[in-house]
């Protein structure tokens, strides 16, 4: 329809099989990566796997025994994982990217090396004038009373490159410890401070924003585990299970339960710095806001609005825009 999505404009589009982490493999072998241009003849481009896993297994036959060999293709920085939401009440399965290990796939110059896919493009009419720096995730996982599909970030102290980088799904999205705190050029760090001159422009956006502290641990069985300081620098655009002015006592938890908890933060800071943007109400994390002590613990909140903002040359990437042309 000629109309412009988040989908069709991310440079990655990353997605799995309905079965999730219970698929055939554990090693990944059921996701799939895809490079996106819109510009380019072939839009779409299945992306090879980086990682090969050779299984040996012995078998015997007429009192011999013979060696057969399983082989695993998977990629090394997304898997899939599962762990339990407390304010949901379901299982969540998730396809996990790890902001680490993607770093160092874009930089590796192998055939199955990301430095290609990041390079590609780069000159003539099919330009995107960037590198990667945008990731669509689309969880094939069913939504069931029992099972949430969504989408998680960990180990994302450090985001790739200058360029920034947008992770955009239409479930919710969970992240796992500090996110942008440092650039490569080392110098300094932004945790736990309000300075965001160590960061990259980011954005995230889903159905629901979870924060999980350094301390999360997917075995946890307790509602609300310790948690222990934290900093999510990154502009931040989703749903919210609004106030039901007909239900007494319904809450949507309001501004400083935008960024949704499930650990015990008391007397632990976590440090936001970026943009709340909520345009939606949510369709996948849909249950109500309950108080403090119940599946969490609220926080010492140190909050503020990032100025980098201001200036629409450190907007992240994907940034939705509205512009106005007025007749002379």
């Amino acid at each position: 329809s000629n109309q412009l999505y988040i989908f069709n404009e991310a440079d990655l589009i990353i997605s799995n099989s309905a079965t999730g982490v219970n698929g055939s493999s554990a090693y990944g072998s059921n996701i799939t990566v895809y490079y996106e241009n819109s510009n380019a003849v072939s839009h779409l481009q299945l992306i090879t796997n980086d990682m090969v896993q050779v299984i040996s297994n012995y078998v015997a036959i007429n009192h011999q025994i013979f060696t057969t060999y399983t082989t695993n293709l998977f990629y090394s920085f997304v898997t899939n994982v599962t762990f339990y939401d407390y304010r949901e009440s379901k299982t969540v399965q998730a396809v996990q990217i790890d902001v680490a290990k993607f770093n160092k796939w874009l930089t590796n110059t192998t055939s199955s090396g990301g430095n290609k896919w990041n390079l590609i493009n780069a000159s003539g009419s099919t330009d995107k004038g960037h590198g990667i720096d945008s990731i669509y995730v689309y969880n094939n996982v069913p939504l069931t009373t029992a099972q949430l599909p969504a989408v998680r970030l960990v180990n994302g102290a450090q985001l790739p490159s200058a360029d920034g980088l947008t992770v955009a799904t239409p479930q919710p999205l969970y992240v796992l410890g500090d996110y942008n705190v440092q650039t490569n050029g080392g110098g300094g760090s932004s945790a736990g401070t309000t300075n965001t001159a160590y960061t990259y422009p980011a954005a995230l956006m889903g159905d629901a924003i979870t924060i999980f502290s350094g301390n999360w641990n997917d075995s946890v069985t307790t509602e609300d585990p310790t948690a222990t300081a934290t900093t999510i620098n990154a502009a931040i655009l989703t749903g919210i299970v609004p106030t039901n002015p007909n239900i007494s006592g319904n809450y949507s938890g309001g501004v400083e339960n935008f960024l949704r908890l499930l650990e015990n933060w008391t007397g632990v800071t976590l440090t936001y710095n970026g943009s709340i943007v909520v345009m939606f109400s949510s369709q996948y994390a849909t249950n109500s806001w309950q108080p403090t002590g119940n599946y969490y613990q609220a926080p010492n909140r140190n909050w503020s609005f990032d100025q980098n903002f201001t200036d629409a040359s450190k907007l992240p990437p994907l940034t939705p825009s509205v512009k106005n042309f007025v007749t002379p």
